[in-house]
């Protein structure tokens, strides 16, 4: 009996040291701030926000304060930016430090949200450590790198009576003839993390502060189920099928903090199609034990879309950040393929694989089909022809990492089926 015992517990402890050795494909974190006392780097990097801009995709991420005490510093916070070429693999290339010159950002700036309008990469932004007084900034750049701030910052603190006046976790999304301000605040007497929303004419270019406007007159979201806690924050918005869809993050950090979805029409009134998380933390031993939360969702081409998180397993003391697709069908979105979606014929199947420089390609419904390939930015980088149902193979110029898009139609039937090269 006791060697039974000491079975189950090895077994146990086996499997939950093997768990804490499973990380996901995307599983990055920023080296740069923290250090503990033998001069060790911790990894920190929280709060994704993703773009594709010009070849690449950017993404823009909180950096805590410098520590060299193992913990995440408490002042100076600012933002990383890390570039990649397949939403997989992501490489450091800059920062942005908050600047001392202006008070409001005196203690650092975090949660970023990146979005191109009117042909610049536009940054809102919060401060940082003050409050009641946090507000939300922005600012702009045409190479991803470099920013120039708004003049006019703050743009954005809420009035009204249901809130404390702060405004963190901006969120901005172009929903029909305006720009929708979404931020996460807290009730008067700071106790529960609700969720609001500004607007402005989609014809402004400026963004500054005159041109926003509250929208509501009370919270758009609070929280409601025991999941979430005291605190709905960190909204980011995609439309599909003609509705908003809302990821928030419900509870506060490693409480745990988990993913949630609200839908709306109007982008003013919202409602929750589930009573539980749609991401929730992992189980004991992973790598997201402690919570996944702050959700950024990124949508590629209208088609296909990427929900970018943070998580951790150590409640707080170090973060990463990791992402998954998300597949769309009638009731919204789901995170596992929805056939209907994956094949536009119920009898039809494609297969595309490349290996350094041949492109293979089996599709047994259809033949004599005019094959376009296209990258991540929809450019067509090539015409084919597949003369038969068997395998064709093709040879094409070297292909970098990236996810491509390979479309066939022969005139009766239109084919498509996404690939990934790593």
């Amino acid at each position: 009996m006791k060697n039974s015992i000491f079975s189950i517990l090895f077994m146990f402890q086996f499997l939950v040291a093997a768990a804490q050795m499973v990380t996901p494909t995307m599983y990055f974190a920023d080296y740069s701030r923290i250090k503990d006392a033998a001069g060790v780097a911790k990894p920190f990097a929280k709060d994704p926000s993703v773009i594709f801009w010009v070849d690449r995709f950017y993404m823009y991420y909180s950096i805590c304060g410098a520590s060299t005490n193992g913990s995440p510093g408490s002042s100076g916070w600012g933002m990383g930016i890390a570039e990649s070429y397949d939403l997989e693999h992501w490489t450091k290339v800059g920062e942005i430090a908050a600047n001392s010159a202006y008070s409001f950002e005196s203690k650092g700036i975090c949660a970023p949200c990146a979005k191109v309008f009117n042909g610049k990469i536009q940054l809102f932004y919060q401060t940082y450590g003050n409050g009641a007084g946090d507000a939300i900034c922005h600012a702009w750049s045409t190479d991803a790198i470099h920013f120039t701030r708004n003049t006019t910052n703050p743009i954005f603190k809420p009035t009204g009576t249901w809130n404390c006046g702060r405004a963190i976790d901006a969120e901005i999304f172009h929903f029909g003839n305006k720009y929708y301000l979404y931020f996460a605040t807290r009730d008067p007497a700071y106790v529960k993390q609700i969720t609001g929303v500004a607007t402005a004419p989609d014809t402004t270019t400026t963004f500054n502060k005159s041109v926003w406007t509250m929208a509501c007159t009370a919270a758009i979201v609070i929280p409601e189920y025991s999941w979430e806690g005291n605190c709905t924050e960190g909204a980011s918005i995609i439309q599909r099928n003609g509705k908003l869809y809302m990821f928030y993050a419900g509870n506060y950090n490693n409480a745990p903090q988990q993913i949630g979805v609200a839908v709306s029409t109007d982008g003013l009134t919202w409602t929750k199609p589930s009573t539980t998380p749609f991401l929730a933390n992992g189980a004991n031993g992973t790598w997201n034990k402690s919570e996944s939360g702050h959700p950024g969702i990124f949508d590629m081409d209208g088609k296909q879309s990427f929900l970018f998180y943070q998580g951790n397993n150590d409640g707080g003391k170090t973060w990463w950040l990791s992402q998954i697709e998300i597949y769309w069908g009638a009731n919204g979105p789901s995170k596992t393929p929805v056939t209907a979606l994956e094949k536009l014929n119920d009898d039809s199947q494609i297969t595309v694989s490349y290996q350094t420089g041949v492109l293979q390609i089996s599709a047994p419904s259809i033949q004599n089909a005019k094959v376009e390939l296209f990258d991540i930015s929809g450019r067509n980088i090539g015409n084919y022809l597949l003369q038969s149902e068997k395998t064709t193979f093709i040879p094409i110029l070297y292909l970098k990492s990236g996810v491509y898009l390979c479309k066939l139609n022969n005139g009766v039937k239109t084919l498509s089926k996404k690939f990934i090269i790593k």
